[in-house]
């Protein structure tokens, strides 16, 4: 006989029944799936949360615990996956609420559907972005001359300004290799240093899907950089621009690169709740802020087409474009390597490529 869920009872109790509901179900005595998210929602719940009845249950108490949540889950290593676990306990906690309403336990409306969640840092965006959703010269500067004083990796330095120089992603940043890297590459205008970037990207059995290889500028500041990073590597053409340095057969893994970025971003702008891929928009937005063609832009982040162009970064489209990237290799740069590995303190502005 299932127990009446209309009587008065506390949260920890109404917990305790579904659980043992499942207990019940499952004769073999094997744990299912439900279950250990009640107890695991059991285990993480504040007692004076888990002491309150149903009846009295409201929006302050749902706030409070979000509150508790986000507080208790953060820390130096993993935060935002910390974080995310957070709002996904929050929202067992919200389908528990809804499975009380169902059993008539507690009234309608749910009270913990009307308190709003964080949008979590790192998650994927879609559609056109905002202009808060890129980061202005300065801000760029600053996170640079900070990787560069603070970080006892000169590698994850040189790869961070590489994504903000060049656009690329931060998986096609750790997979570069020597052979990739032209810095007297002689075309049509002279010397164009060049950067090829090799299609990564494959099927579940291992096939390279159809995709172009691309090729991306480098500009003065970079080439100088990266004529420095090149000396300390191996002449070998395969070897990898980023080798691991507990692996040497293997390039860095693309969670250290988002480790070190969020540890800067958490220190120098902790109101910038922005992902990786911020770096990349922000040169794209800046090149057609600036008169930069379409085709060209979507060349250099490696679209087939010029539409999601158009759709994510319209509101940076201007009508003329004359092709003017070179504006952005004399206003974001950042210290040479010599800087970075001697520990020596940058100047508080760049100097202009």
């Amino acid at each position: 006989m299932l127990p009446d869920y209309s009587k008065a009872m506390t949260l920890d109790q109404f917990i305790r029944l579904l659980m043992a509901e499942e207990d019940h179900k499952n004769s073999k005595g094997a744990s299912s799936q439900r279950r250990m998210r009640l107890k695991g929602l059991y285990n993480s719940m504040p007692e004076w949360l888990a002491a309150t009845h149903m009846e009295r249950l409201d929006v302050s108490h749902c706030k409070l615990y979000k509150d508790h949540l986000l507080s208790t889950g953060r820390s130096s290593s993993g935060e935002v996956r910390s974080e995310r676990s957070a709002i996904t306990r929050f929202k067992e906690f919200r389908r528990l609420l809804d499975e009380a309403i169902r059993r008539n336990a507690i009234k309608k409306p749910n009270p913990a559907g009307q308190v709003a969640l964080p949008k979590p840092m790192g998650s994927r965006r879609s559609g056109a972005i905002s202009p808060n959703d890129i980061f202005s010269e300065e801000e760029v500067r600053t996170l640079l001359h900070h990787l560069s004083k603070h970080t006892d990796r000169p590698d994850l330095y040189v790869c961070l300004a590489l994504m903000a120089l060049t656009g690329l992603k931060a998986t096609e940043v750790v997979a570069l290799r020597r052979r990739d890297i032209s810095l007297t590459f002689f075309g049509k205008e002279g010397i164009r240093p060049l950067i090829r970037v090799r299609s990564a990207r494959r099927d579940g059995s291992g096939r390279k899907l159809p995709r172009q290889d691309r090729a991306v500028d480098a500009s003065p500041s970079l080439v100088r950089l990266l004529t420095q990073w090149l000396g300390r590597l191996s002449r070998k053409p395969n070897a990898w621009l980023f080798q691991c340095p507990i692996r040497p057969n293997e390039c860095i893994r693309y969670t250290e690169v988002v480790h070190a970025w969020r540890r800067a971003l958490r220190i120098l702008l902790p109101e910038r709740r922005l992902p990786l891929g911020a770096l990349r928009d922000t040169y794209a937005a800046y090149l057609l802020d600036h008169g930069e063609d379409v085709v060209h832009v979507g060349l250099f982040l490696g679209y087939a087409s010029v539409r999601p162009v158009e759709k994510r970064y319209k509101h940076w489209i201007t009508r003329h474009s004359r092709g003017k990237s070179a504006w952005l290799h004399s206003k974001i740069g950042g210290p040479d390597l010599k800087t970075v590995a001697d520990g020596e303190a940058t100047p508080a502005r760049l100097q202009a490529a």
